[in-house]
């Protein structure tokens, strides 16, 4: 399987919709090794959710991420754990032992509360009757 992570130079991108780069690494029977960096120029989001689904990613961990780019990325078979911030290596171990979801590795005010994969995403406001 292969996993994809949001980077902002050695740490989690705040904003995937915004990221420069996801690295992406290989998972082969416990061992993880860093197959490429994907970097981001001005690609729109259709085109963003479609270059990690071309590179064969089944997890993307990341910062916040916008709903519609969410969609795109989940329609493309691609499970996102959202509402991570830290330094990439902390993370990247954290997820190989399964301790990713704990508040060490909450962003600010996510506090990991909700599901895997719905922190971060902008939700609007409510209209009021």
């Amino acid at each position: 399987m292969k996993i994809g992570i949001s980077v902002h130079d050695s740490k989690i991108a705040v904003a995937l919709d915004f990221a420069p780069a996801v690295n992406i690494y290989e998972l082969d029977g416990g061992r993880i090794g860093l197959e490429k960096t994907l970097r981001f120029e001005n690609e729109i989001l259709p085109v963003r959710a479609a270059m990690l689904a071309d590179e064969g990613v089944g997890k993307l961990i990341c910062g916040a991420v916008s709903g519609a780019l969410a969609g795109m990325l989940s329609y493309s078979g691609i499970e996102v754990i959202s509402g991570v911030t830290g330094n990439l290596d902390e993370v990247l171990e954290a997820f190989m032992n399964g301790n990713l979801t704990t508040r060490n590795f909450a962003m600010p005010g996510c506090g990991m509360r909700r599901r895997q994969g719905q922190c971060g995403r902008g939700r609007g406001r409510r209209r009021r009757r």
